[in-house]
């Protein structure tokens, strides 16, 4: 699954997803945010999780999950501040940490879902 980017017009919101059978890309449904400079994590699940990223009007706090066996971007909790440049790593529990960008870091539960209160970093990580 390859989602969102940058690319003529400008920001994308549009998903492809490869097909190694037939060594071919098919589209799939749009996500409701265009963004880039996000971070798109596979959690145990089987859902994708994209977080944050840059769109319009500036960084982005809002977050979608494609659900592959409904073939759809559904929308998650948004996280208290908005990021861009971040990294995202699923922790043994099965939660994704979202962490770095510009200082902030949460933990999203994917069992509730939600994000945990925001922690500051001691330095902002770029």
């Amino acid at each position: 699954l390859v989602s969102a980017g940058y690319g003529w017009p400008g920001y994308l919101a549009s998903s492809e997803i490869y097909d190694p059978s037939a060594d071919q890309w098919n589209s799939a449904t749009s996500m409701a945010t265009a963004r880039y400079y996000h971070t798109a994590i596979l959690p145990n699940s089987g859902n994708v999780l994209v977080s944050a990223g840059y769109g319009w009007p500036g960084y982005l706090a809002s977050c979608e999950i494609y659900d592959p066996s409904a073939e759809q971007w559904n929308s998650a909790t948004s996280m208290a501040i908005a990021r861009a440049f971040h990294t995202a790593t699923l922790l043994n529990s099965g939660n994704v940490l979202v962490s770095a960008g510009y200082g902030f870091c949460s933990v999203f539960a994917l069992a509730a879902p939600y994000f945990s209160s925001n922690s500051l970093l001691v330095f902002s990580h770029y």
